[in-house]
Formats: structure tokens, sequence, C-alpha cells
């Protein structure tokens, strides 16, 4: 059954090709208050809980009858900058930002610990992932490439995130702090998930913070994805004829060392244009009940109930 914007229930094939799922019924309900999702979980009345913020994490790590699953894994959070548009159609202003970007404060305060710093321009667990540290923390720097582009002075803009998100409230606010000292001053602008979401997935947002994840791990898949012209996900309109031309080449290539080796080029033109601002790679949050048993973490940030089960 289905009852919408409240729950699903969806009870076990007795036919599944790979046997009966041990765990018979499924109740999939819609608990829109994070403190209230915690309470169901701790008093017992809920087995699994989605949607763990790491501040939640930290505190239900405690409990004895709770067990807290965070994985480092393929998604990301990141900037969205509007390639085509001023002032963050300067590839000195996007460099000067990625510059202003705390990435070891965000993971250490902000997340907890369950993130770690990223500059890469794909998930850092795919195979054909290059490291860059080009954008290290330097408001000095910041400041000489926005003169050189023609923006001494600063900027103002406006900053759009989810409302869905607590972290990325914490993140907006930094921001706004760390970039206001080159002159860039920013309106912060909490948005509801589903206006958000429109603004960014139009290719209308001028500056946002966004989390996504390529689910496929393979290199071209990931860049392509992000990072080819009038691609669906290129939320910033970056373009690159070149990139395009590597891209489409690499699509063709079946060794997987050639192949990896191969898109390293395409990687390095995206990094020095600076397209996005990478901020970090979060963990994927489930907490659950200390006695279920089979929890796996799918790359489409998708658990499995059909491998689980209850311990005895």
């Amino acid at each position: 059954s289905w009852d919408a914007g409240n729950r699903v229930v969806m009870d076990a094939n007795p036919n599944y090709w790979q046997g009966p799922p041990k765990i018979k019924r499924i109740i999939y309900q819609v608990v829109p208050e994070s403190a209230s999702r915690l309470a169901l979980l701790k008093e017992g009345k809920v087995d699994l809980i989605e949607g763990v913020s790491p501040d939640e994490a930290v505190s239900l790590a405690a409990a004895s009858n709770v067990r807290v699953a965070a994985v480092h894994g393929n998604q990301s959070i990141y900037l969205v900058m509007n390639n085509i548009k001023a002032p963050f159609d300067k590839v000195q202003v996007r460099q000067a930002i990625n510059h202003l970007l705390a990435r070891d404060q965000i993971v250490k305060d902000i997340y907890r610990g369950l993130a770690v710093t990223w500059e890469g321009v794909m998930p850092s667990v795919y195979p054909g992932y290059v490291e860059f540290n080009n954008y290290s923390y330097d408001v000095a720097e910041a400041k000489r490439l926005l003169a050189e582009a023609g923006y001494a002075n600063g900027f103002q803009t406006t900053l759009t995130y989810s409302a869905g998100d607590p972290v990325q409230e914490n993140i907006a606010v930094l921001l706004k702090s760390t970039l206001s000292q080159v002159g860039i001053n920013i309106d912060l602008r909490k948005q509801p998930v589903s206006a958000h979401s429109d603004v960014v997935q139009s290719k209308k947002a001028d500056f946002a913070l966004w989390i996504d994840y390529p689910i496929q791990p393979d290199p071209n898949y990931s860049l392509r994805l992000l990072y080819l012209t009038g691609n669906a996900v290129n939320y910033q309109n970056y373009s690159d004829k070149e990139v395009d031309r590597l891209l489409e080449e690499g699509a063709s290539i079946v060794d997987s060392a050639q192949r990896n080796h191969f898109h390293r080029p395409a990687q390095e033109r995206i990094h020095e244009a600076a397209t996005l601002g990478w901020i970090a790679e979060p963990s994927y949050v489930n907490a659950m009940s200390a006695n279920l048993s089979g929890w796996k973490w799918f790359t489409t940030q998708y658990y499995k109930v059909s491998e689980m089960s209850f311990a005895k």
C-alpha cells in the first residue's frame, strides 16, 4: 500500500529469484523531524533511519541499542557557480573562491569528521581519480585573482542552499564569513528542498550549494555527467571543446587501465577551470537497531533490505 507523503508498506516476494527475503514486511514511514526519527530509533519503534546529520550520528554512537553506519562513498558537496554569468564567468573568480573554501574546518567542525576534504573533479573512491591540491586556503592568492579578474573590491551575490540539510546552512554561514575577507558579500537564501532543487536543476542558479553523486564507478561516466557541454547534470553551464573531445573519445576505450589514464588530461583541464567549488565528500550515514545485520552501501545511495535480517 502507498499513502502518498506518509508511508509505503511492502510485503516480501516469496518467489524472489534469490530466495524469500528474511524480512517479510517493510513499513517505510515519512518522519520529517530529525529529532522524532532519532527518538523512534532509540525507543525501538523503528529499525532504521535515514538522513542522519553528523551531530546526530555522534550522539547516537553512545546508544547501546543502536548502530551507526557511515561510509566514505561517492557523495560530494560543492558550490555551483554559473560559468556563463558574471562574475562567475571569469575563471579567476572561480579559482579565488576555491582558495577561500576552508575544507579542513568544514570536515572537522561541521561534518564532525564524517567527511573528507575534496578537491578532485569526481569521487575519490572511483578508478582513474586524480588528486589535486592546488586550491589551498589562501586569502592573499584569492585577492590577487579577484584583482586580475577586475573585481579587486569584490562583489555582491546570493548563495542558495537547501532547508532540508542542516549541514548546508552551517557551511553557508561559514562561507559568508570567509568570502567577506576579500569583499565578496553574500546574501544567504535558504530554500525549501523542492524550490532549491528546481533552481539548481534548471541551471538558473548563480551560486548554490549542492550534493550529488555519479552512480557508476567509471571515470568517463562521472566526468560526462558533470562536465560535458549541455549535459543535464552540468548545472554550472561549463563548456570546453577539448574536454568534450576527450570525453567522447574516452567513452569507447575498453581496457580499464588505459581508460583511467586517458581521462587524466580532462580532469586537469576541468580542475584548472575551477568550474565548481569543490568542498568535501560527506559520508553516507544510516542508523539502525543493533540487532539488524546485512546492511551494505551501494553507489546509488541505497541499501538492499532483501539482504538484511534480524539477529535471533
